[in-house]
């Protein structure tokens, strides 16, 4: 099995995939792993999570990892953090983990799509709990961790948003949840 390159669209290589397939690339992004040599599929450890107080805990085997303008990989994990309500991460090729953000319920809690890096070079993704009605979040976060609630679901537009929000023509954000 042949990996696809990591780049901003690595969601839509991954869907194409079969189950076996995807299932190797979610145990290879979870313990994220980093392809060494594509000819030889060896594969080298960033990081080792939840090994320091405040690690990321759980990098979503269900979200993606994307790779940022700036060669650094971003993702998020369903725990961790200094609520232990998840986090946004990035991790650079030498394996240093950097928290952008920790989730504390008034934002959102328990993000679970990974990221989408939309054409702005910024970040976006949904909580799948809290936030101000208490039904998540979608969110919009720079790579020097700035968040911002784009919006916040109440049960009247839907709820738990599971899937992460997709860029769409003209740079709309299209529901993915």
């Amino acid at each position: 099995m042949t990996m696809p390159m990591l780049n901003a669209n690595l969601s839509t290589e991954f869907m194409k995939m079969r189950g076996a397939q995807r299932a190797g690339i979610i145990l290879a992004l979870a313990c994220f792993l980093m392809l060494a040599s594509s000819a030889g599929a060896q594969f080298t450890p960033l990081y080792n999570f939840g090994t320091h107080a405040g690690d990321p805990v759980h990098p979503n085997y269900a979200g993606f990892v994307v790779q940022g303008r700036d060669g650094n990989l971003y993702s998020t994990s369903y725990d961790g953090g200094t609520d232990n309500a998840g986090t946004v991460f990035k991790v650079t090729p030498a394996g240093q983990v950097t928290v952008l953000y920790s989730f504390d319920g008034v934002t959102g809690a328990f993000p679970s799509s990974g990221l989408t890096l939309g054409s702005d070079g910024n970040f976006y993704g949904t909580t799948f709990e809290n936030g101000p009605s208490n039904y998540g979040t979608v969110f919009k976060i720079t790579s020097g961790g700035k968040l911002t609630v784009l919006h916040a679901f109440d049960s009247t537009d839907g709820e738990g948003p599971w899937g992460a929000p997709v860029q769409g023509h003209g740079r709309r954000l299209l529901r993915n949840y």
